[in-house]
């Protein structure tokens, strides 16, 4: 790809290129594409691209949702590649449905676990900065997460930090992106010292959306204590946030009416069988298909009820 460094500054189109800027390798220039917008959704040719594209929308409207629901969280810290991360693995997510069609795919129907070990900052991803072990217990609506640390740590030490803090955040999303739900807890500010260290529990409480997807993040936070007051150290190169769980929700009211369904299929199938059609062409003989039509008016006659004479 072309790249302009020369002292005159050019963006937008010019002729038959496009100079734009990006925020990680500048001034940048390229072709002006040769397909027009109204054909890619006209053009029959297109109807696989206009397929696909509905399934990046779909997949943006969730990310999209995503990052709402933790933004106080990651903005601090995320990298410039988060969001094209995110995006990647729900698209993966979408693309697990078995359904053959990219117009028929939903995300309701894929793997949403492409989402787990997910880092909102690749340079310090979780795995490395918490050294405790963590699990999750899900209970009446509450789910509680237990920090057990090893050895005399919980955290990797980081310079200038004197304290850090856990924070567990919980965000159930609709299907259809329209409706979410966040509950976050934070722990207490603890030494980073070593010495002294025991479990740490967390409880994300709230009852969550029917027919949704969970997300599950634990982060680490880094801080300086002067004079009583914690002081946040620059997020970018220390703390630590990721996705350790991702399901589907589905409201109790649903399942069973499922199970009420499968029963009244049942009970169709019971049923007693009622004949559709006379068969006569077994008949060879025109004096048989005489009989046969006797027996069994058609259904345009009068003697047929419910039916309207020919």
């Amino acid at each position: 790809m072309g790249k302009q460094k020369g002292i005159i500054i050019l963006e937008g189109k010019c002729g038959d290129k496009v100079y734009y800027w990006h925020p990680k390798y500048g001034w940048l220039v390229r072709n002006v594409t040769s397909v027009d917008a109204d054909r890619i959704l006209t053009d029959p040719a297109f109807a696989v691209v206009r397929e696909h594209n509905a399934q990046f929308a779909q997949s943006a409207m969730f990310v999209k949702a995503l990052r709402a629901a933790y933004y106080p969280l990651f903005q601090p810290l995320a990298d410039t590649r988060m969001t094209s991360r995110i995006t990647s693995a729900v698209v993966k997510a979408i693309q697990a449905d078995p359904a053959l069609s990219p117009n028929e795919r939903r995300l309701a129907n894929g793997d949403l676990r492409q989402l787990i070990d997910l880092n909102f900052n690749k340079e310090t991803p979780l795995q490395k900065i918490l050294t405790a072990r963590y699990s999750t217990t899900d209970a009446a609506g509450v789910r509680t997460t237990t920090f057990t640390p090893q050895g005399a740590r919980f955290v990797k030490t980081r310079a200038g930090a004197t304290h850090f803090r856990l924070v567990s955040s919980i965000a159930t999303i609709a299907y259809d992106a329209t409706a979410m739900a966040v509950h976050t807890a934070y722990s207490d500010y603890i030494p980073t010292k070593p010495g002294g260290a025991t479990a740490i529990t967390l409880i994300n409480a709230g009852t969550p959306l029917p027919d949704s997807f969970l997300t599950h993040v634990v982060g680490v936070e880094y801080f300086q204590e002067t004079n009583g007051v914690y002081y946040p150290l620059h997020a970018k190169t220390g703390n630590a946030l990721a996705i350790i769980a991702a399901q589907k929700v589905i409201s109790p009211q649903r399942k069973a009416l499922y199970k009420r369904g499968a029963i009244r299929v049942g009970r169709h199938r019971l049923a007693p069988r009622i004949q559709a059609s006379v068969m006569i062409s077994q008949e060879r003989s025109p004096a048989g298909v005489r009989r046969a039509a006797r027996g069994h008016p058609s259904p345009g006659s009068p003697g047929i009820p419910g039916t309207a004479s020919g």
